[in-house]
């Protein structure tokens, strides 16, 4: 992909659906201006902005690499996901150290076997989630 002369940002939602979208823009934003395009652009949804803490700039480079992908497979990989949900089954990362972890959806608490963090499943995102497709 080609370099233009655009602004490329990262906005971070923390919480239970944690994850990192990107916005690009024609001129340069402050924080509460990423915030707003994020939303506009149905990057993210306007329930999660409260729950926004970072946005920072991006190089082209970095943009290409993190957030320039071929959404069709992503989506895929969700459908994927939610079939396996509807098993009463749901795929997380460890908020702690981002092992990979496959637990029963009604679970009270959710064990890591890779660095053996317990804790509710609120600190276990989801790995993949349909708000982090930039759509």
């Amino acid at each position: 992909m080609k370099k233009e002369e655009k602004f490329y940002y990262e906005v971070h939602v923390y919480g239970r659906n944690g994850f990192s979208t990107s916005i690009v823009s024609d001129f340069e934003l402050d924080e509460d201006e990423r915030i707003n395009l994020a939303v506009k652009q149905g990057r993210i949804d306007s329930e999660d902005v409260e729950y926004v803490d970072y946005t920072g700039e991006l190089s082209f480079d970095e943009w290409d690499e993190h957030f320039n992908f071929d959404k069709d497979l992503l989506k895929k990989q969700i459908e994927l996901q939610e079939e396996m949900q509807s098993k009463g089954l749901n795929l997380v990362t460890c908020g702690n150290c981002g092992t990979t972890i496959i637990h029963k959806t009604h679970s009270e608490e959710i064990s890591c076997h890779g660095c053996g963090f317990k804790s509710e499943p609120c600190d276990f995102p989801d790995l993949f989630y349909m708000p982090s497709i930039n759509r």
